[in-house]
């Protein structure tokens, strides 16, 4: 049972955590992040979860994949086109900054 309160934190403590609060906590939480792509989370019935592949949710994880393909491509790009000499790296400090 949620009881409303002033304080955000006063609310997260009077909540009865069952098992599927935490799962709501854990399936919103993947949405924002893109990692878990599924409509419906917003319903009460757990019954109207669903994946679509035609959704705003899994364009915006698609993006968000894109988005850490290209950072790691243009990282590895930029590490091997780096003009440092790795044998002598170990005598001085190099502090890499992308």
């Amino acid at each position: 049972m949620l009881h409303v309160k002033s304080n955000i934190f006063t609310t997260l403590v009077s909540v009865d955590w069952h098992i599927d609060n935490l799962c709501d906590v854990l399936l919103l939480s993947q949405a924002m992040f893109g990692i878990f792509p599924i409509c419906g989370l917003r319903h009460l019935n757990s019954a109207q979860l669903s994946f679509k592949y035609r959704s705003f949710s899994f364009i915006y994880s698609m993006l968000i994949q894109c988005g850490i393909v290209l950072m790691f491509t243009t990282s590895i790009y930029k590490q091997l086109n780096s003009r440092i000499e790795y044998s002598k790296a170990g005598k001085r400090r190099i502090w890499f900054c992308f």
